[in-house]
């Protein structure tokens, strides 16, 4: 069954997402996988420990040695800040003076820390994903946590993955470009547009005047699917709990590769993407090929 998008009505942009109830992994590679097609999906996290636990105290609460790295400031300019977990849940849950939250954490590898979290969020829908990304799905997975107003600029996923987000507490507000009109996005360091998607200046950008952008909201419980190439920018409209997994087919990675040869994209982009290749094509099993992979978890955060 499909609906247009209808949660906060006023706001949506003209051309809003499907969305899909009970969603079968067959139906989501025929209609949107293969198409290039955005969906929002819901009722399948319904059965999970995290979608009734998970809050700011839950993790304030949670035993965990190793320390949180937060972007502090602007996402895009990187400057990093160290606290523990339960220090940077004090920092979300004091209102900012200015509305602007200090702090954002996000991509952070929290399962691969802590893996027994991952039975918060079972049953795991891995049908989903490629086989190969089967073997600990969780040490894939990016987890993010911010108060309202946290943000961030419009950008593509690094590698050009596919991207399951996971909306599990609080309400985000997305705004997405489909990679067939990235070339008019006036991209930058790879991975950031400099067109402010919600007041385009078209006399400095004048080809964004070609692009449609796509402008919706996801709640608890909603699962979106961004195809690979998707330029999105994300608004915390309430303090939020959520995560994502970026994951290749074979023929998002043989394209990430192609893209970031032909537009010289930072070398890790090429070596990270060879090795999910090297996986997905020669069948090499993921315990061999993570470990070397692992450190993208720091390249992009």
């Amino acid at each position: 069954m499909n609906q247009s998008v209808s949660i906060f009505p006023s706001e949506i942009a003209e051309s809003p997402l499907d969305v899909e109830y009970n969603l079968s992994p067959q139906k989501f590679y025929s209609e949107y996988v293969s198409k290039n097609k955005p969906v929002i999906i819901k009722d399948m996290m319904q059965q999970w420990k995290a979608y009734h636990c998970w809050d700011e105290s839950y993790f304030g609460n949670l035993t965990m040695d190793n320390k949180i790295v937060a972007k502090k400031g602007d996402v895009s300019r990187g400057e990093l800040s160290c606290m523990t977990l339960k220090e940077y849940v004090q920092i979300i849950s004091t209102p900012s003076r200015n509305n602007r939250p200090s702090h954002y954490l996000h991509d952070f590898p929290i399962f691969q820390i802590m893996p027994q979290l991952s039975d918060d969020i079972e049953p795991f829908p891995t049908d989903f994903l490629p086989k190969w990304y089967k073997d600990k799905w969780w040490n894939y997975i990016c987890f993010f946590m911010g108060a309202e107003n946290s943000f961030t600029p419009p950008h593509i996923d690094t590698l050009f993955t596919n991207n399951l987000f996971f909306q599990v507490k609080g309400y985000k507000e997305f705004t997405i470009v489909l990679a067939k009109d990235l070339d008019k996005c006036y991209m930058h360091k790879w991975k950031w547009s400099k067109v402010n998607l919600d007041k385009p200046n078209y006399d400095m950008y004048p080809l964004f005047k070609e692009v449609a952008p796509i402008k919706f909201h996801v709640g608890p419980g909603d699962i979106l699917f961004m195809p690979a190439g998707t330029l999105h920018q994300v608004r915390g409209l309430t303090n939020s709990i959520s995560f994502n997994i970026d994951w290749h087919t074979k023929q998002t990675v043989r394209k990430g590769i192609a893209t970031a040869l032909r537009k010289r994209a930072p070398r890790p982009n090429i070596m990270y993407n060879m090795l999910i290749a090297s996986g997905l094509y020669l069948n090499i099993p993921s315990r061999f090929i993570f470990p070397y992979y692992k450190p993208y978890f720091s390249f992009i955060a």
